[in-house]
């Protein structure tokens, strides 16, 4: 029996990739062999072995580390668990808002703009001339040209004239309140419609919209139901009855 042979081998790269250190124990026949026999360099494959010592603990290390390295979409997985957990509440969220809220209730428009003229109906552009009528007289005339057209600013400033020229009447100032409530001048509106209510209480027409009024622009649902009651207890034959019917229902049901 040999004493063991130290040994050592390394890598390609000096070592720098691994290393391995062995003893190499033996044990020679009381014969040499032949050049045929399967003995290589004068060694027993019986008794020929290797005992591994030590690896290079660079390799190991390096294994170690790939062994533990997690995969690349672990990085992300906690940042978009956390987008989708957003996202998935903020969409739940929405869904549950818009199904519980309530419908918006549609209130029909009291005092609507004058209905524009046919398409084949020929636009009169011109100013009409009037130059022949009394002042007031024309100033009506021009104020009637311009609401027409949906001028309100103009259509304003001519009523105005002409009831300082002496043509106050409840039409005049009914139609001087639509200009300011199509301009979003609420209040301005309410005060022409009650100074027409004074001058004439069996004028339907500002009575009605001030229950539109008070509805859509002033929002004040208490002081709507009670204008719409009132003008079908006065008024209970009035064609527009119905539409006042219509606004009740539509605010008690709001109010609910």
């Amino acid at each position: 029996m040999e004493r063991p042979v130290w040994g050592q081998a390394f890598s390609a790269d000096n070592g720098k990739t691994w290393e391995w250190n062995f003893f190499n124990v033996s044990e020679r026949p009381k014969e040499y062999p032949s050049l045929a026999s399967p003995i290589v360099a004068g060694l027993h494959p019986r008794v020929a072995y290797v005992l591994p010592v030590r690896a290079n603990i660079r390799e190991m290390a390096n294994q170690s580390r790939k062994a533990k390295q997690p995969p690349l979409w672990s990085e992300f997985s906690t940042p978009l668990l956390m987008l989708a957990t957003f996202v998935l509440g903020a969409g739940g969220m929405w869904v549950i808002m818009y199904t519980s809220a309530p419908e918006k209730q549609v209130v029909q428009r009291f005092a609507p703009a004058p209905p524009r003229a046919s398409p084949s109906a020929p636009e009169t552009l011109e100013v009409p001339d009037v130059s022949q009528l009394p002042p007031a007289e024309a100033a009506r005339t021009l104020a009637d040209w311009n609401y027409d057209r949906q001028n309100w600013t103009h259509a304003i400033e001519h009523y105005q004239e002409a009831i300082a020229r002496g043509a106050d009447n409840a039409d005049v100032r009914t139609d001087l309140g639509n200009c300011f409530r199509f301009l979003g001048q609420g209040q301005k509106a309410l005060e022409q419609y009650e100074l027409a209510q004074r001058e004439n209480p069996q004028h339907e027409n500002s009575l009605f919209n001030q229950a539109g009024l008070y509805a859509e622009v002033l929002h004040d649902d208490d002081r709507a139901l009670s204008v719409a009651r009132e003008f079908i207890s006065r008024f209970p034959q009035s064609p527009r009855a119905p539409a006042a019917k219509e606004l009740i229902n539509r605010l008690s049901k709001r109010r609910r």
